[in-house]
């Protein structure tokens, strides 16, 4: 019996995304978005454009450590999101330290994150993207967990697992 197997973006190499993001998040869209915020962005290595491409990168790579994502943009990969490209960021780096991507995290507005969302899923959306000639959807895997009653249960029935029925 043969089965089709489907690669989840975890099974890709993280750094194979960044043509993705470079194509549909641009510093033209996401400095507006911070601006608009209350905090103020100084000339940092992690801007708001490269801390984003961080956290992505952090959630994709294999090892979600911050000395992962430290080492990934100290290798230069993340050299053309620098605002000043006769400054690339990786020679900027001169600690190993996490302390100031870990600062930029807690610096970065949540506003920015749902800015780059809705613009992302805008862009794909406007693609018309396929798989195997089938249109794709995004989701965003939210669940919503609610209390059991009779009459949801009656409606939509009840959940069962390998430890039985929910």
């Amino acid at each position: 019996m043969k089965t089709n197997h489907v690669k989840s973006l975890r099974d890709y190499d993280a750094a194979a995304v960044m043509p993705a993001f470079k194509k549909l998040l641009s510093v033209t869209s996401i400095n507006p978005a911070a601006t608009k915020n209350q905090k103020r962005f100084y000339r940092r290595i992690f801007t708001p454009i490269v801390l984003l491409w961080c956290l992505i990168y952090q959630r994709l790579s294999k090892d979600h450590t911050q000395d992962e994502v430290i080492v990934h943009v100290k290798s230069g990969a993340a050299d053309h999101l620098s605002p000043d490209r006769a400054k690339p960021i990786s020679p900027r780096i001169k600690s190993e330290s996490t302390a100031a991507y870990s600062k930029g995290r807690l610096r970065f507005p949540l506003a920015v994150l749902k800015t780059a969302l809705a613009d992302t899923a805008k862009a794909v959306q406007q693609t018309q993207p396929a798989w195997h000639g089938h249109p794709v959807a995004l989701l965003d895997g939210t669940i919503l967990i609610v209390r059991p009653t009779k009459t949801l249960s009656k409606e939509y029935g009840t959940q069962s697992n390998q430890h039985g029925t929910n």
